[in-house]
């Protein structure tokens, strides 16, 4: 093997390309890597995988730019990294076989694996032929292996970018496979809508426990006001449940939602852009979600107004809200495959899209990015404009039921 590798190396300090394939059967496919450092680049290599992939985690983590679920994940898409291409090697030495090695394993991981309990502790190569001898099939998701890609992808930029690595490696390879735009999350038609506000979690329902059956309780606590507010606001049900009784504002006589991150670490958002506001709709105000809010601020001005959702496993204050509303569609028969609680803002898109609101007011209100030349003029909207066309929003749904029970 060591003979084989210092031929290959002649041939490749000779520019002899072609002799750079391994001529012996025993090592078909089996490239010696880059050429071994030059006398005083070996302090330069002494950067393993690993210990700048910990930096970059650390750099991510100490600005902010990663909080809980994403932290987790890039560090889960770091070290399956350093597993596959080993992370005791200096990261000088990554090159294309590395990427596609990644990639491949991303189509061959079973979905789930982290989750699955007979997979815990095994190797990345073990994990694969474990999958494959328990008939394990169907891989990770499109999206996920994307967005695994990604994160790798945004790793190896940092890294040319902080100088430990001249270019990045496997810099065109990609998925050819797209993701299927039929899996996306679809919005709730109207008959769901009034199905969803028509059954016992807002007409009276057995008990705080049982809320799928038909009661004389109602109970007005997160799990009433979370699914409104993301229907009239188009809202994250991350951004929802942490909101504070602080973020309930009014400027100039116009109330509204203001969308930003807090001091404290349990309050974040997904991007920069998602930083915003969003006028209180009527409907809202007819409910009394601003009474509701007040409420909330006169026993606990400093706490979230929706105290009575608890944290999940992840840290997360949207994941058990997340489960239980998942269970509760379908509890009342309007669960689907597309649908979810994210559905919501897809909902309040296609709402504002119809009542005619130009795209920009759109971007501003849902927190998307806005990358075209002209809103790189002049200053944000203000609640004023905000509120003309949040009032446009509108629903073939019928909520005088809704009021009704409200009112009582």
């Amino acid at each position: 093997a060591e003979a084989e590798r210092s031929r290959v190396y002649v041939a490749l300090l000779q520019g002899d390309m072609k002799s750079t394939q391994p001529s012996d059967p025993l090592f078909q496919d089996i490239l010696p890597g880059p050429l071994p450092p030059l006398p005083g680049e070996e302090q330069a290599n002494s950067d393993t995988i690993a210990s700048v992939a910990a930096r970059y985690t650390e750099f991510k983590s100490a600005s902010k730019e990663w909080v809980g679920k994403t932290y987790k994940e890039n560090k889960r898409v770091l070290d399956l990294f350093c597993s596959l291409v080993g992370g005791a090697r200096p990261i000088g030495q990554l090159v294309d076989d590395d990427i596609r090695k990644f990639r491949d394993a991303l189509l061959q991981l079973p979905a789930n694996y982290v989750k699955l309990k007979e997979l815990a502790g095994k190797t990345p190569s073990d994990i694969i032929k474990a999958a494959k001898d328990k008939g394990l099939v169907g891989g990770l998701a499109p999206k996920t292996r994307n967005k695994y890609f990604a994160n790798l992808r945004s790793f190896l930029l940092w890294a040319v970018d902080e100088g430990y690595l001249a270019k990045v490696p496997g810099a065109k390879m990609k998925f050819k496979a797209k993701s299927n735009p039929q899996d996306a999350r679809a919005p709730f038609s109207n008959s769901q809508l009034q199905k969803l506000f028509d059954s016992p979690q807002y007409m009276g329902h057995l008990s705080v426990t049982t809320r799928s059956k038909p009661g004389s309780y109602l109970q007005k606590d997160g799990k009433y006001w979370v699914p409104l507010v993301g229907l009239f606001t188009g809202m994250r049900l991350g951004e929802i449940v942490q909101l504070l009784a602080a973020d309930i504002r009014n400027d100039d006589g116009v109330t509204f939602i203001d969308v930003r991150i807090g001091e404290n670490e349990d309050k974040h958002l997904k991007t920069a852009s998602s930083q915003r506001i969003v006028p209180v709709h009527p409907v809202l105000q007819k409910l009394g979600f601003l009474a509701f809010v007040e409420q909330c601020r006169l026993k606990m001005p400093t706490d979230r107004i929706f105290a009575d959702i608890e944290k999940g496993q992840d840290g997360y204050y949207s994941h058990n809200f997340s489960k239980w509303f998942s269970r509760y569609l379908r509890q009342i028969g309007i669960k689907t495959a597309k649908t979810s609680f994210h559905s919501f803002r897809h909902s309040f898109k296609d709402a504002l899209v119809h009542a005619g609101v130009d795209d920009s007011k759109i971007k501003a209100l849902l927190g998307h990015a806005d990358t075209s030349i002209t809103s790189q003029y002049g200053s944000k909207f203000t609640a004023k404009t905000l509120k003309q066309e949040v009032d446009k929003v509108s629903y073939g749904v019928e909520f005088a039921k809704l009021l009704s029970a409200s009112a009582t």
